[in-house]
């Protein structure tokens, strides 16, 4: 199985989540799993400007020239896809928002009803992936929350959604999640 792992923390000076997200990826690796760790403040991801040009003009391409076309070919290559983010005013990284908002173009411009009745745009590649989302534990941080903060992250991929967990305290739940086959 093949694991994208999209490391969001913004914050080097938090380097425990970093050593929590790099101690599952070897995990998932001494599995067997294809793990593709990527560092997102590491790599050069432009904000979408919402010119809707990966859909229409360059379906598929974004007008920006930076490192995001080998971390969503990483994505369509993968059975799972793991995002790891900080908390920033009790959300995520804005790394993490900034390459969620530039998965446009996995996606083409024309809507359907999904399985559940729901508008939805059809996905551009057949392939599909499993999604699910490591965040920073903070005191207070309760499971209604990370409900809340999975909610929009994974509504369109409901069918498809392994599940939300806290760095550093949900690891062992987050590694049987993307280890099951």
């Amino acid at each position: 199985m093949s694991v994208t792992l999209l490391n969001g923390n913004s914050d080097p000076a938090k380097p425990e989540l970093d050593a929590a997200v790099d101690a599952l990826a070897r995990r998932w690796r001494e599995r067997g799993h294809a793990v593709e760790s990527i560092l997102l403040r590491e790599r050069r991801v432009g904000d979408c400007v919402g010119c809707f040009g990966c859909w229409v003009k360059t379906p598929g391409r974004c007008v920006h020239d930076d490192d995001m076309p080998a971390i969503l070919r990483s994505i369509i290559r993968s059975d799972r896809v793991v995002f790891a983010s900080d908390l920033r005013f009790a959300m995520l990284s804005p790394l993490t928002l900034s390459t969620l908002n530039r998965l446009l173009p996995l996606s083409c411009a024309y809507l359907r009803l999904d399985s559940h009745g729901r508008t939805a745009h059809f996905p551009r590649y057949e392939r599909r992936w499993q999604t699910g989302l490591l965040i920073e534990d903070r005191p207070g941080l309760t499971r209604q929350a990370l409900d809340d903060l999975a909610y929009s992250f994974s509504r369109g991929n409901r069918d498809a959604w392994l599940g939300t967990w806290r760095i550093g305290r949900d690891d062992e739940e987050a590694f049987r999640a993307v280890d099951r086959d």
